[in-house]
């Protein structure tokens, strides 16, 4: 599906300028793009000669709808071309405004995120509320006028095709509508319009921006990740690659020392860590809380260990890579009263290192 959507969607946009052989711009989709947010109608204003105190209130706060096509131009590093259009929703008209214009785009350095601004000139619609409820006798109900756009926001990967958009823009324009109402005149002056933005857009095939994605999610882009398939919740270095020492606790539900359900715990598999990185050795350390005697906690932490260890060689990971350690209720986590307290405390420590490196 997305290679076929690829396929229709992904096609050359070229302007011929008279029987010239070669295009004058050639242009590439990059992306498209669908947005929704506020919109708020400034510097109208509603005057009436002659008519009731009644008049149409102009209704400055609605919302807007807007889809982008977005182009790449093989003649200019620094300015891309869009297509746009936006339809605008007040409380008693509309404004529809089909227009194009350039935008820039920044790449932050070890940054995924692409600030840009942009320009552009269109053509805006308005058309005021015709229904019987109004009961307006129209003169000049619809207008017509030239717009500029302002724009600037922000374009955040989701993943290799799509983003997160974000944009505030202004469209500047002119439209005075005019219309009777109690037998008064009524003229609406519309000046412009401010709104803000959210939604998604579909890139097509971006080597460069595809280098600034996260894929394993571990705070480090793909053009700095030497290690891009690092499991989950991993604590990595500036080359995204797992620390040479770090340390994992998993709690136990009270005087329960059953491993599966924590070492297999979805924010981090430490069986599946051990396997993949096989350079990587660990110790692991039960805990418990201080509930019962002492020498029961420490027979308890052992087991905890042991059977923790015994897990670890069920999957396949050696026995000289798996060190156990028990001590019972010394080094809480937490040292205050209460359930939380106790569920800090009951837990095994995981501490992973390089094997060459030794434990600590």
């Amino acid at each position: 599906m997305d290679v076929l959507l690829k396929k229709i969607l992904s096609y050359h946009f070229v302007f011929v300028v008279g029987f010239l052989p070669n295009p004058l711009f050639a242009l590439e989709t990059d992306k498209i793009s669908l947005k929704a947010g506020y919109s708020r109608a400034i510097e109208d204003r509603s005057d009436t000669n002659g008519g009731s105190s009644d008049a149409l209130d102009p209704g400055n706060d609605g919302f807007i709808i807007n889809t982008t096509a977005m182009f790449n131009s093989q003649y200019s590093d620094y300015f891309d071309t869009y297509l746009d259009f936006a339809w605008l929703q007040y409380t008693d008209r509309k404004v529809i405004i089909p227009g194009l214009g350039i935008v820039h785009s920044a790449e932050l350095e070890d940054s995924a995120i692409q600030p840009f601004i942009g320009a552009g000139v269109g053509y805006a619609f308005m058309y005021l509320d015709d229904s019987p409820s109004a009961k307006l006798d129209s003169i000049d109900r619809n207008g017509q006028s030239v717009v500029f756009t302002l724009q600037a926001g922000a374009d955040i990967p989701l993943s290799e095709s799509l983003s997160l958009d974000l944009t505030a823009r202004y469209d500047m324009y002119n439209i005075d509508s005019s219309f009777l109402q109690d037998s008064g005149l009524t003229i609406v002056k519309d000046r412009g319009a401010l709104s803000v933005l959210a939604g998604l857009s579909y890139h097509f095939d971006s080597p460069s921006r595809s280098n600034y994605v996260d894929e394993d999610f571990d705070g480090v882009t793909r053009n700095l990740d030497r290690c891009p398939d690092t499991l989950i919740n991993v604590p990595v270095n500036e080359a995204g690659c797992p620390q040479y020492r770090f340390n994992i606790n998993l709690s136990f539900n009270f005087a329960k020392f059953g491993i599966d359900d924590i070492v297999e715990h979805p924010d981090f598999n430490a069986a599946e860590f051990l396997k993949k990185n096989t350079q990587y050795s660990v110790r692991i350390i039960g805990y418990t809380d201080s509930k019962g005697s002492a020498s029961f906690n420490e027979k308890l932490a052992k087991k905890r260990a042991i059977e923790a260890k015994q897990y670890f060689l069920d999957k396949g990971v050696s026995a000289e890579r798996v060190a156990i350690l028990g001590r019972g209720e010394r080094e809480a986590l937490r040292n205050s009263k209460g359930e939380d307290s106790d569920l800090a405390n009951r837990r095994i420590k995981l501490e992973f290192y390089r094997t060459e490196l030794g434990a600590e």
